[in-house]
């Protein structure tokens, strides 16, 4: 009986069934006297990277970034075109900047990204060179305490 289980396993395997086949499969068979029995895979845990870096608490908590928002907005009297930079911890506190500075109507057409994005269309038009260099070096330094009162609002409104 121990000859034909095994004899067929190995039969398996030779086959090209692979080695992950000849693991699964549980050999039947029961052991003579004085047969030993085969012998155990050892398989070592690979040992886990020490965790380095920021504590999962420090994760938890948002840091301060730089967000950025352009506005193209047209109503019927009122055409406005403006650029919006601020250091918060979440993106819903620049939107709650936005709401008061804008109100309710420029909402669903504001362009919300985080970091400061000199290529797009609005910035290049309203965006002076010297501001723009300051943006960024304040994008560099958001972890800073005094970033976090940083605001800047450039806009063009043409009313009729």
């Amino acid at each position: 009986m121990k000859g034909k289980n095994l004899a067929g396993s190995e039969r398996d395997f030779r086959a090209g069934s692979g080695a992950a086949s000849f693991r699964n499969k549980s050999p039947r068979m029961s052991l003579d006297e004085g047969d030993e029995p085969p012998p155990r895979v050892i398989r070592r845990k690979r040992m886990a990277r020490p965790s380095r870096g920021r504590s999962p608490l420090a994760r938890t908590v948002d840091m301060p970034r730089l967000y950025t928002a352009t506005i193209a907005y047209a109503d019927g009297d009122v055409m406005l075109q403006a650029f919006h930079a601020s250091v918060a911890c979440h993106p819903a506190q620049v939107v709650q900047r936005l709401r008061s500075r804008f109100g309710d109507d420029v909402l669903p057409v504001i362009n919300l990204r985080q970091g400061f994005h000199p290529a797009a269309p609005i910035v290049i038009a309203l965006v002076p060179e010297p501001v723009a260099d300051m943006i960024r070096e304040t994008e560099r330094g958001s972890a800073r305490p005094a970033a976090l009162s940083f605001v800047v609002d450039i806009e063009q409104r043409i009313e009729i």
